[in-house]
């Protein structure tokens, strides 16, 4: 049926190993309450975890008028929609961009 073919394509598409490479952006904004925002780093560190994979992650994170850029380059994930629709809950859509890089 259609049904199965959509199925089994979508998990052929599933088992393959993506042949970019991706970087996860997250851009988040310092605050004034330390421990607030402590939790949050915890928590998105926490959620990239569940997900691993091979997409870089990077930070922004907007104090002010500064912005630090930070790698976590022991941290792998693997974008996919259910992590981007939780981390969205954390960071709003707006906080997130993935993009390939050479």
């Amino acid at each position: 049926s259609a049904v199965e073919e959509v199925v089994a394509d979508e998990a052929a598409v599933e088992d393959t190993p993506p042949t970019e490479r991706r970087q996860l952006l997250i851009n988040l904004g310092q605050t004034d309450d330390k421990e607030k925002d402590e939790t949050l780093l915890h928590n998105i560190v926490s959620l990239l975890k569940e997900f691993p994979g091979k997409d870089e992650v990077k930070l922004r994170i907007a104090n002010n008028d500064r912005i630090t850029s930070l790698n976590l380059p022991n941290l792998y994930t693997n974008y996919c929609l259910e992590l981007g629709q939780r981390l969205a809950k954390l960071v709003g859509e707006d906080g997130i961009n993935l993009k390939t890089i050479d």
